[in-house]
């Protein structure tokens, strides 16, 4: 009985592989309670990095998704419980990409038509420090095109300036840790700049830029949520960003 009972749980978590985040007495309350979707809210924050409970309307269709510490995010699409609990968590966990990617890509463009002051204050933690590097990576590329490091790393302590005046303002929790997050972020950058200057970069290709770590929004047919993307670069490497939520915390991106 007992190696029954360990056969058919590896069946399930070989369907949904985050199962194996789950004892077997976290597994089994689930599969218990099938005809009760809620049931897995506890156990979501042990299958998801930062996914703490979701959502449920009248019907049972889950519409958004909330982080630990309370960040809100709305999903493309509604999600409904239909089927064996591993494959309508699997379709969570493509909702989850597909929006953080969708996400992504308005932020993207909200950057280019507001105020960065007013930006900030727009759009969730991880959204926030992906966009804030995508521009940073096309904004330094540029200054280096045009020989105008200098001036790019002033351009990027005034942000930081204005960043650091947000902060004295009142502001909601989520916003606080946010542009928290944002600054440790945006320091690093600059001083990446400052030494790209002293090392007197001419070129995009020379080897000092070529090694940071560089963020890309660009078109391809793999990436979620119609042909856009983020892609990471760092030397002769190139992978998409995987589009796991990451909630609203200290850290960088």
């Amino acid at each position: 009985m007992q190696k029954g009972l360990s056969d058919y749980l590896e069946t399930k978590r070989q369907s949904f592989a985050r199962f194996y985040f789950l004892s077997n007495e976290e597994l089994l309350e689930i599969l218990s309670q099938t005809k009760d979707p809620r049931a897995v809210q506890p156990h979501l924050r042990k299958c998801f990095e930062a996914i703490n409970k979701v959502t449920f309307e009248d019907d049972l269709a889950m519409i958004e998704m909330f982080s630990g510490e309370g960040e809100c995010v709305k999903w493309d699409d509604k999600v409904y419980p239909e089927g064996n609990v591993e494959f309508w968590l699997t379709d969570v966990e493509k909702m989850m990409r597909m929006s953080i990617n969708t996400k992504m890509g308005e932020s993207i463009k909200d950057y280019a038509t507001n105020e960065r002051k007013q930006w900030v204050l727009n759009w969730p933690g991880q959204i926030l420090l992906g966009c804030d590097q995508v521009y940073w990576s096309r904004e330094t590329e540029v200054a280096i095109e045009a020989n105008d490091l200098k001036g790019y790393y002033n351009q990027c302590h005034q942000q930081l300036k204005d960043v650091t005046t947000l902060v004295r303002m009142p502001l909601t929790n989520m916003q606080r840790t946010g542009l928290g997050a944002l600054i440790t972020l945006d320091v690093h950058g600059r001083d990446v700049i400052d030494n790209l200057d002293k090392a007197d970069i001419k070129k995009p290709s020379d080897f000092d830029w070529a090694a940071q770590l560089r963020y890309y929004w660009e078109e391809s047919t793999v990436a979620y949520s119609g042909s856009a993307g983020t892609f990471l670069r760092q030397v002769e490497n190139k992978f998409r960003y995987g589009c796991e939520y990451l909630g609203n915390s200290m850290r960088l991106w």
